[in-house]
């Protein structure tokens, strides 16, 4: 049987619930603003009773428009050297990039190695091979066709220099993907523009910088039943105050051909979508590192990831195959 990809604008924002129970009826009002307008997915931004949230949004929007367009690799802008700019000079020369993309390329380098080359932002080749297959919801590229798309994504022909902030694929055919980095960090930096408290879900990438203005300490967010993404599962709740909590799940791009599911996170080891886990939920201070600690957590070992996210002061929690629920130690 051959399904549709599924994509729609509800399973990204609803990788996590806002629980609201517990604020008074009397309590601020709830202020939203959901948005479609960057990084392929839908946005949301919450707070309760904030005077500036109508310029909070404004800013942070904005923001998020910017990182958009520096780190797009679909789409050339007049007078901007951004991701797609880096993939067009592939094997030709340098470029200098501006600070952000440079310390987000910098950072997805450095952590290739620390994640067992789970996170991979050299694998542009091999999910150019896959996404005509996603967009048509069946089929899949061949054996021969990934191991050479594979010798495409050495990690080690990213050339960075940090005092001309120029950063050069060595060669022809290179091309970064920065889909398993760019959400968060493009999260945490935008929030920042805040100048009351807000909650900003990009996508199912989930950050504040502060505790609701309504009194109460934290945000309480349900994690997404895979089956029923609507649906907060089995009561797995995690509360923040100024943090940041992601999820990397087979829910959320994915179709099903002859009874298998092909999601869109791809292991680098493999070429092939990861299949360990229903979902991987990663909470920490910074929603950079937990979306890179989401994505490799999907695709490594249970008690390897688990080790890997508690050495960098995050917790997990993972929905395995069979519905049931694995934690760190340090979440109640």
């Amino acid at each position: 049987m051959v399904g549709a990809p599924h994509r729609a604008a509800c399973a990204a924002l609803a990788a996590f619930i806002l629980v609201l129970s517990g604020c008074a009826s009397s309590g601020p009002p709830r202020q939203s603003v959901t948005f479609a307008e960057g990084f392929d997915t839908v946005g949301q931004i919450t707070s309760y009773g904030s005077d500036s949230f109508d310029t909070d949004t404004m800013a942070v929007r904005a923001r998020l428009a910017e990182l958009h367009r520096l780190f797009d690799i679909y789409n050339n802008y007049d007078g901007l050297n951004n991701a797609k700019t880096v993939n067009d000079n592939a094997g030709i020369a340098p470029v200098t990039v501006p600070n952000e993309l440079f310390e987000l390329i910098r950072t997805g380098v450095e952590w290739h190695e620390k994640t067992d080359g789970k996170v991979n932002i050299a694998l542009g080749p091999v999910l150019r091979l896959w996404q005509p297959f996603f967009s048509a919801g069946t089929g899949r590229p061949s054996e021969e066709e990934l191991m050479a798309a594979l010798e495409m994504c050495d990690i080690g022909g990213v050339v960075l220099d940090s005092e001309k902030s120029t950063v050069f694929l060595k060669h022809a055919g290179m091309s970064l993907d920065l889909g398993a980095v760019a959400k968060g960090y493009a999260a945490q930096m935008a929030v920042l523009e805040s100048q009351g408290s807000v909650l900003l879900n990009l996508g199912g990438n989930v950050v504040s910088n502060g505790s609701p203005p309504d009194g109460r300490e934290k945000w309480t967010l349900g994690i997404a039943n895979p089956d029923k993404p609507e649906e907060v599962y089995r009561n797995t709740y995690i509360g923040i105050e100024a943090g940041a909590v992601v999820t990397s799940g087979d829910y959320q791009r994915f179709y099903i051909e002859d009874g298998k599911r092909f999601c869109h996170i791809i292991d680098p080891a493999t070429a092939m979508p990861g299949t360990l886990y229903r979902s991987v939920t990663v909470t920490g201070a910074d929603s950079g590192l937990c979306d890179i600690l989401s994505t490799a957590l999907f695709l490594l070992p249970q008690d390897v990831g688990g080790m890997l996210a508690q050495e960098n002061g995050c917790e997990a929690v993972w929905i395995l195959n069979d519905l049931s629920v694995i934690k760190t130690d340090g979440l109640p």
